[in-house]
């Protein structure tokens, strides 16, 4: 047999084995969901949002921001949580706004970034995470999406403040132990950027669950609670 047919062999062979692993590996990866499927997925997600799966209310409220945002110092980045807030009002003499949206999870920020870097700030302050975990995402994913949302934080020019994702309180108590992981890694990356990571659960949730004086419902905070965010935060704005 002529050394290139040899050749031409080798290479098919060559070449079916590489097909066969890498499709062995690609179920292996699906189907148990081991490293990097959580990464594989979130790319996915951030390359291919599906606007279809967002509410009205969200859409409308992106499209407020783009329409009617200003430029400002401070910007509040979160879900419901956030939005709750009457930020412009706790710091009257600060130039601030809220960019929160009820509902919301780390993959809906990255598809919004545009209404909240368009702001201008000079810093930010994030809180997220605990819808994402309600509906399944895992940890390791939310937290690809979280660290996606510094790096685009930072490439527009603003400084991004880490703030611990709340615990939940007893009704929603089977997600603090994901919570708990994920901040964990979030004060892994602050120390990784060189950027603050700031401990809200220390004062509103220092059982582990967040505390029934500071919320109704177990997952918002009422106007204590929101003293004490602006307490722990104050010495950063």
């Amino acid at each position: 047999m002529k050394k290139e047919s040899v050749s031409k062999i080798s290479y098919f062979i060559m070449s079916f084995v590489f097909v066969a692993i890498s499709y062995g590996y690609g179920v292996i990866t699906v189907q148990y969901k081991v490293f990097p499927f959580d990464e594989i997925r979130a790319i996915k997600n951030f390359l291919l949002p599906s606007e279809s799966k967002l509410s009205a209310g969200y859409l409308h409220k992106v499209s407020f921001f783009e329409v009617h945002g200003v430029a400002s110092d401070i910007v509040m980045i979160g879900d419901s949580i956030t939005n709750g807030a009457e930020w412009h009002e706790m710091f009257k003499n600060s130039s601030i706004v809220n960019r929160g949206i009820g509902g919301d999870t780390a993959k809906g920020i990255l598809n919004r970034m545009d209404s909240i870097t368009s702001t201008r700030a000079k810093k930010s302050f994030i809180m997220v995470g605990i819808n994402d975990l309600n509906k399944g995402v895992s940890v390791n994913e939310l937290y690809f999406s979280y660290a996606l949302i510094i790096k685009k934080l930072k490439q527009a020019g603003i400084t991004p403040y880490i703030q611990s994702t709340l615990y939940a309180g007893e009704k929603l108590s089977g997600l603090n132990s994901d919570i708990l992981s994920l901040n964990e890694k979030l004060k892994v990356l602050a120390k990784k950027e060189g950027l603050v990571y700031i401990d809200l659960n220390e004062v509103l949730s220092p059982d582990g669950l967040l505390n029934k004086k500071y919320t109704k419902d177990d997952v918002h905070l009422n106007g204590e609670g929101y003293l004490v965010w602006k307490n722990l935060i104050s010495p950063y704005i």
